[in-house]
This record gives C-alpha cells, structure tokens and sequence, in this order.
C-alpha cells in the first residue's frame, strides 16, 4: 500500500513538472529603454520557451521616431517557428537565425513556437528605423515572406551559398530600382571546433550592430557571376561562420538578420564536423605531407619527378574547384576525379619538358601555385598564423639547402628529348652569374729575329770531332 501510493505521488509530481513545462507564457518587451541609441537596438536578452510551447511577445512604449521594427530571434542548433498575429501561409519562419517585420504604428504581436522536446534558450533582439531607412528584405522576390529581412544559408562539405532579399527604399514603392540600395554582406569567424553557445551567441552579437560590424568583419566580395544577393564562401566543417548583411541607402542604413553556420551539424556528433570524412582523403593528406617535403628538400635534384608533382598538384587543384562548383558530388568521387586529372595533367605538364626544356615555363607553375597561396593568405588575413610560418620556413630552409647541394652545377638538368633549338653553350653553373662582360684580350703576335749561322767551311784539314 505505501508502495502504491509513493508510484503515485511521483507520477502526479512527474504530470505537474510536464504540464509546467508545457504551459504558454507571454511577455511584454518595452522599447523606451534602447541599448545602443546610435546602434538602433531597442532591446536585447535571453528568454527561454519552454519544451513544446509557445512564448507570446508584445511590445510598449515604442518611440516615436521609429517607423518599423525587426524581430529577431536566435537558437542555438535548434530550430524554432516564429510567426505573428496568426500562424499561416506567408506568415512564419522556422529557423535558428529568423525575424521578421512589423510596423511600429501598430506593431504584430509574434509568437515563438518551440517544437522541441526540450526547454531553448533564446536571444531575442528588436531593432527600429526611422522612416528614411531602407526595409531589409523588404524587395522579396525568393522567400516565402512578405518581408524576408533575415539570410538563408545552404552548405555542402565544399562551400556554403548566403541568400538574402533585396533591401526596400523608402521611395522605391514598386522596388523597380533595387540597385539604389547597396547591401554589403560581412563575416566574422567563430573559434574553430567550438560549438558551445556561449562562442555562438557571441559571435552573433559582433555582426548584431553597425558598429561590431565594422569593427569585426570582413567584406565579403561578390563573385561577380550570380545573383547580386547571393554569396559564395569556402566551408570548413566545424568552424562557424557569423554572417550579416548591411543596406545602405542615401537617407540611412539598416541589418538584416545575422546567421552563423558550421558548414555541418554538430548536433548529430563530431565526426559530421570533421574536415576530412573519408578514407581517401585522409590517405591523400597524409601523402601529401612527405611529398611536399620531398620536393621542398630534393626536388631539384630529381628534376623530371618534381615537374610531374607540380603538374599533378596544379591540375587536381583546379580541377576540385572547378567541379565543387558546377556538380554536387560526395568527397570520395570528388577527390578521385581530381586525382586522376591531376595525373594527366602532371604528365602533360612532365612531356612539355622532356621534350623543350624551356626553364621559364619549367618555374611558371610553381610561381602560379606561390601566388595563389600568397593571395589566400593575404585574402583570409592570417587564419590558419602558426601555419603560415611554418609554411615560411619550410620554404626558406628548403631554399637554402638546394642552393647549398647544387652550387656549381647547371641550374636546370638538359632535357632528354629536346625538339627545341640548341642553346649557345657557355660555362653557366648553377650559383654563378655570367651577365657581366668579358675582357677581351688580343695578342698581338710580334715578328721574332732568328739568326741562322751557317755552317763553317770545312776542308779536309778540319778535324771531324771540332
């Protein structure tokens, strides 16, 4: 009997918790107070929305120069459904990075839906423009919205697209001149590998105003072949990515809002982070690793060989850029393809020497590949810095011992093969410069007086051994 009635009290404990945690809940935000008056943050915190229940936001006190808001709300790897007034067709967004519009007149009252089995945390923001600022989203032409001032973010393992709709000036009603609205899109890379909230939340809250912005990011540069409002970034699986779009127009300035990615899901458990999943890439790296060191240390010594690798490396490379881009296949099928042109490609690359033998052309890819890293490097600000210097003294050290091994021989072995015309032969070595010119000397031969005595007279009287 005691029994029985300890079960039952923890199932009406255990029912009490579970309706607790269901239940609704509703809130008012006041807007009088702004965070940021420069910034046009009227409000920002952390709320929480209980396991499968829905948090009801209203807004007071709005001021009078602000003309609309944005709504805003972030999850951390979750998704959440906000809506406003009334949950249809056009009427709400789900997402982990989502807000929409409102009038400031008569602002929407916005609901956030939590279909999760578990309690969220949100960040919730609301920002106001005044009048002559541009509308976010407000020329929407792709999203399900009227008003679409958030980004949408779709990845793969080799590169990531941003999407965002087009900004509304105030004066464009019909959006036939969108272009007078510039939008600028901006980055800031989150600490590689960490998925706590914490670093989440933080790195939205550096692309949250005009100033972190600013102060944080980096412009992102249109690729100059798709949709204005559309970017394409390299994705490294398990470093997050906050993003953010600013429009500017002649009379102000607003945000759209911001978005991070990890390029993966680390909800689902670190190997979907990881940056190499598949055999096959991880064998290629490891290689990688003593190939490179070979051709650092003894590629010129073995000349034929180090034209060939280069040849490879430069045809694979450009040939995974080339079909990331156009075709969507898994990393093993990609890597092999890239592979394989890279062979043909190194073989090409090892037959034009073997028959011509031109140094200039034997040194031009090599320098193509340098510049490409060099431009990554600068282009990237110093990411992944321990490695540039490591890159850096690879190449110094590496420099430094085949100029030492290869003093006093010809700078570049003769082809086998060679179909080119032959090149004057001079006494060229390797470390020795021949531009300088050469004195001349001219002997002058000088006429030489040899006086021939000739022989004396002898008679038969002279003695034979005089």
């Amino acid at each position: 009997m005691v029994q029985e009635k300890c079960f039952l009290f923890f199932v009406l404990v255990l029912f009490s918790a579970v309706a607790v945690a269901t239940q609704n809940a509703t809130i008012t935000i006041p807007l009088n107070k702004p965070i940021t008056t420069n910034n046009k943050e009227l409000y920002g915190d952390f709320l929480y929305v209980n396991q499968s229940s829905t948090l009801q936001v209203n807004f007071s006190a709005v001021p009078k120069t602000v003309s609309f808001l944005i709504f805003q709300v972030h999850s951390h790897l979750v998704n959440v459904t906000l809506y406003n007034n009334t949950l249809t067709a056009g009427s709400y967004v789900v997402g982990t990075n989502i807000g929409l519009y409102t009038s400031a007149k008569k602002p929407d009252t916005f609901f956030i839906y939590n279909q999760n089995v578990d309690d969220v945390q949100i960040y919730v923001s609301v920002h106001g423009y005044k009048i002559t600022d541009p509308i976010p989203g407000g020329c929407n032409m792709e999203f399900p919205i009227p008003i679409a001032p958030y980004l949408r973010i779709t990845y793969n393992r080799e590169y990531f697209f941003v999407d965002g709709a087009a900004a509304k000036d105030i004066t464009d009603v019909n959006c036939n001149s969108v272009k007078d609205v510039e939008v600028t899109f901006y980055r800031v890379y989150l600490k590689e590998r960490d998925f706590s909230p914490e670093s989440y939340f933080a790195g939205l809250k550096s692309v949250m105003t005009l100033d972190n912005v600013l102060e944080n990011g980096e412009i992102i540069p249109e690729t100059g072949v798709m949709w204005s409002m559309r970017r394409m970034l390299s994705a490294y699986a398990g470093t997050g990515a906050a993003l953010v779009g600013v429009a500017r127009a002649a009379s102000g300035y607003s945000l759209y809002v911001p978005a991070v990615t990890y390029a993966c899901r680390p909800e689902l458990g670190d190997a979907d982070c990881e940056l190499l999943d598949d055999v096959l890439s991880q064998m290629i790296c490891a290689t990688l690793l003593f190939v490179g060191l070979f051709v650092c240390y003894f590629g010129h010594r073995f000349f034929k060989t180090e034209m060939f690798l280069i040849g490879m490396a430069s045809g694979a490379l450009v040939t995974y850029i080339i079909i990331a881009i156009i075709a969507d296949l898994e990393r093993p099928a990609l890597v092999g393809a890239s592979l394989v042109s890279g062979v043909f490609f190194g073989a090409i690359w090892l037959v034009f020497w073997w028959f011509y033998g031109i140094p200039v052309f034997a040194v031009l890819l090599s320098t193509l590949n340098l510049g490409f890293l060099i431009a990554a490097i600068v282009y990237y600000r110093l990411p992944d810095a321990l490695l540039t210097l490591l890159w850096v003294a690879l190449a110094a050290t590496g420099f430094l011992y085949q100029h030492y091994r290869h003093r006093g021989r010809p700078p570049f072995p003769p082809p086998p093969r060679s179909i080119s015309p032959r090149m004057p032969e001079g006494p060229t070595v390797y470390g020795v410069w021949t531009g300088y010119p050469q004195r001349v000397i001219t002997v002058t031969p000088q006429p030489v007086n040899i006086r021939i005595e000739e022989p004396a007279r002898t008679t038969e009287r002279t003695p034979l051994l005089a």
